[in-house]
């Protein structure tokens, strides 16, 4: 029984098996400083070029990017402290939606342009004071807010807006629609899920509120994940598909990620990922296919992870630490695309963009062997050593049987 036992142990040390690996390397592409405008807070790519859109002061700014240099850019003057709520590629165009305030002005501005920085179309609507756009998403004729909103004698509640030339059609504020909590109610996420209804989410600094709403203003679901001992931020979220989200940001101090998978049925299920060997906050994201980037930020340093994402799976493939090309710069958008890895955001001198190559190598399942053999590396004098190893077993075996028969 020990000889079969000692063999089997041989072979399975010879013949055995690692896993699959995923090998993945991050390099700078380039870094552009543009100081014309304060951040760079939405991105796009089209085959190398990144479109980006930011603000300063009371314009819109939005350039094009290539190879580190900006191959143009156009302003925009909404008349008040502008911010960018969003900018999508549609139909071969941009569309970008912005937001003003102005003393009691309010507006949201929709934006369409041409690839080469041309405004072939703009649509300006009016907001009431109190709402503070934060994300849109635009279907059909209506643009779809969420934010906060502030009522004379309360903190900040959340708010999901729908605006339309008619103004404002309606909008949900009331932080008792999900649960409530300590602290200010502000969504930070809003985008298109199952059925076209609306996926919004965000925090009030104890708990991270999720909820469905339709396109008439009805709350159809809601969840609340509460953490009443630690401070959780949501910065945003990525859409992976209809279905799939994930939101990003921090709890505790640590970078944090949550899945949220919506079901068919429109349940919702969430679960969370605490990066918990890291110190910051997640600030971006890009992903495409299976593969997502969170980008890292905390007082001392900058990270980028990669993270390949299989239903609520996340598996860490690799972490890089770019403080030393990306010391100081806070990545406020992302976009991934083939090889091509690339943020926009902000430092202390004004707009930034810094782009990556990542390149993924898939190493399959291979059979592994000793150190010895390795060293040997030939094949001839790996199978002279496995004959006399195991003739050798095979007699040290032979006389301890033999020493155990009785004498004659």
């Amino acid at each position: 029984m020990r000889l079969a036992a000692l063999l089997v142990a041989l072979m399975l040390l010879l013949s055995s098996t690692s896993p699959a690996l995923t090998a993945v390397t991050v390099t700078l592409n380039y870094s552009y400083d543009d100081v014309e405008a304060r951040e760079l807070s939405s991105t796009v790519q089209v085959g190398d070029v990144v479109y980006a859109a930011g603000t300063k002061g009371r314009y819109v700014f939005i350039a094009a990017y290539r190879g580190g240099e900006r191959l143009w850019a156009t302003t925009y003057n909404v008349g008040g402290n502008a911010s960018v709520l969003s900018l999508n590629l549609e139909g071969g165009a941009l569309k970008l939606i912005a937001y003003s305030r102005l003393h009691n002005s309010t507006k949201l501005h929709l934006l369409t342009l041409n690839l080469n920085g041309g405004i072939v179309a703009r649509e300006d609507y009016t907001v009431n004071p109190r709402l503070f756009p934060l994300a849109a998403v635009a279907v059909g004729d209506s643009i779809y807010v969420a934010g906060a909103s502030f009522i004379f004698g309360d903190s900040l509640n959340y708010m999901v807006a729908r605006v339309s030339a008619k103004g404002v059609e309606w909008v949900k504020e009331d932080r008792e629609d999900v649960g409530g909590g300590f602290g200010d109610d502000i969504l930070k996420c809003i985008g298109l899920t199952l059925g076209s209804r609306l996926f919004v989410a965000g925090d009030n600094g104890t708990s991270v509120s999720i909820m469905i709403v339709s396109q008439t203003g009805d709350v159809v679901r809601n969840y609340v994940v509460a953490y009443p001992n630690v401070t959780v931020t949501v910065n945003g979220c990525f859409k992976v598909s209809d279905s799939t989200f994930i939101l990003y940001g921090a709890l505790n101090y640590r970078p944090m990620l949550m899945p949220i998978a919506i079901k068919p049925d429109l349940d919702i299920v969430a679960s969370l990922l605490v990066v918990g060997d890291l110190v910051g906050i997640i600030t971006a994201m890009a992903g495409e296919g299976s593969i997502i980037a969170p980008y890292v930020v905390s007082a001392n340093q900058s990270v980028i992870l990669i993270y390949r994402f299989n239903g609520s799976h996340l598996e860490l493939l690799n972490l890089v630490n770019v403080t030393g090309v990306a010391g100081g710069f806070v990545a406020l958008s992302g976009t991934l695309l083939n090889s091509s890895l690339t943020y926009a955001g902000y430092d202390k001198m004004g707009a930034k963009v810094v782009s990556f190559i990542i390149l993924l190598e898939e190493r399959g399942a291979r059979v592994s062997r000793i150190p010895l053999f390795d060293v040997i590396g030939d094949p001839r004098l790996t199978a002279t050593l496995l004959a006399v190893i195991v003739s050798f077993t095979l007699y040290i075996a032979y006389r301890r049987v033999k020493g155990r028969r009785p004498a004659s």
